[in-house]
């Protein structure tokens, strides 16, 4: 009796033992969820909100939230959306509460402002504009010009290290919030990232087979750069350093430029955008120097008032706007309709 007992006991552990491995096994493969939800904190019209200076479109709609961890009392980023034609949100603005990018990053909403601004002012109605999808998604929204790209594609994802195994769950939030197209739509993009990673020559004549008609204009915003660098490592080498602002800017650029020569990057761009502090871009592989991408740029090693093969018009903070060649045809028809387009900084 004792005996049925003992082994009675033992197999009650045996299979308590089984058990246990078992959960630890899959909690240890089950998919981490996404850190982090989208918390809807207001919305109205533009003129609900007159201090993000949207003075110019009063009927646009606009929500505010908050990237809110899910985990503990914490909020990553605040940002403003819109919508677009089919009611999917347009981001306008996201701004990090946290040391490094987190999801995405975009250029200040006065930034973008003064870009619309520009664009109603220097280019013809009906122009096209080839930007990286969420600036082409902003433009859209506030220009009513033709853009290449329409649909949110919510890529690069900008992810810290601790967040990757969550990756997966991160890009399915993503999608699902931002009404994002499948990666099979993503291909056209996928030919303008290539243009930008070719030589100017060459990348300016895919940028103008892309826009297929005159006047066609591209915009940069510096931070491009390094969402270009996120998809195509291997092809443009880029990184970026933070330093703190206190209010002695030349003591600040001096220690950038001391730990840049100390690291050995020649190549490098400052985006002073944040008041909080200065970012770095600087190039890690020198042969992306050479690409159109950082030759449009304000990198220390190109100057695009320099490129030959496209026409700079506007420049603005972080942002360049250029004209693209067009086929003579198309060129003289919209010389004849709008003129000369004249640079202005």
């Amino acid at each position: 009796m004792k005996a049925h007992r003992r082994a009675l006991v033992g197999g009650l552990l045996l299979l308590s033992g089984t058990a246990v491995l078992g959960w630890v096994a899959w909690a240890m493969v089950r998919p981490l969820p996404a850190p982090y939800a989208y918390q809807l904190v207001e919305q109205g019209s533009a003129r609900d909100f007159p201090d993000l200076g949207l003075t110019d479109w009063p009927d646009v709609p606009l929500r505010t939230y908050e990237v809110r961890s899910t985990e503990a009392e914490r909020s990553y980023a605040v940002l403003h959306t819109s919508v677009d034609s089919e009611g999917a949100p347009v981001l306008l603005d996201w701004k990090s509460r946290v040391a490094e990018p987190v999801v995405t990053q975009t250029a200040p909403l006065d930034d973008l402002v003064a870009l619309a601004q520009a664009i109603d002012e220097h280019t013809p109605p009906d122009a096209i504009l080839l930007s990286w999808w969420d600036t082409s998604r902003q433009l859209a929204l506030l220009t009513g010009r033709e853009t290449l790209f329409n649909e949110n594609l919510a890529e690069p994802l900008l992810l810290p290290g601790v967040w990757e195994p969550r990756r997966d769950a991160i890009a399915s939030l993503e999608r699902s919030f931002w009404q994002a197209e499948p990666e099979s739509s993503t291909s056209r993009f996928g030919e303008f990232i290539e243009a930008l990673l070719q030589d100017p020559q060459a990348g300016s004549a895919e940028l103008a087979r892309l826009a297929g008609r005159g006047p066609a204009y591209l915009v940069l915003h510096q931070a491009d750069a390094y969402k270009l660098g996120t998809l195509q490592p291997g092809k443009l080498g880029i990184g970026y350093r933070d330093f703190a602002s206190n209010g002695q800017i030349h003591g600040l650029i001096q220690r950038a430029k001391q730990w840049l020569r100390t690291e050995g990057y020649q190549s490098y761009a400052v985006d002073a955008s944040d008041p909080s502090f200065t970012r770095i871009y600087y190039l890690t592989d020198p042969s992306a120097e050479t690409t159109l991408a950082v030759k449009a740029l304000s990198f220390t090693t190109s100057n695009p008032l320099d490129l030959e093969v496209l026409k700079p018009v506007f420049q603005h903070s972080g942002y360049w706007v250029f004209e693209i060649p067009v086929p003579d045809a198309i060129a003289q028809e919209s010389s004849s309709m709008y003129g000369d387009v004249e640079f202005r900084e």
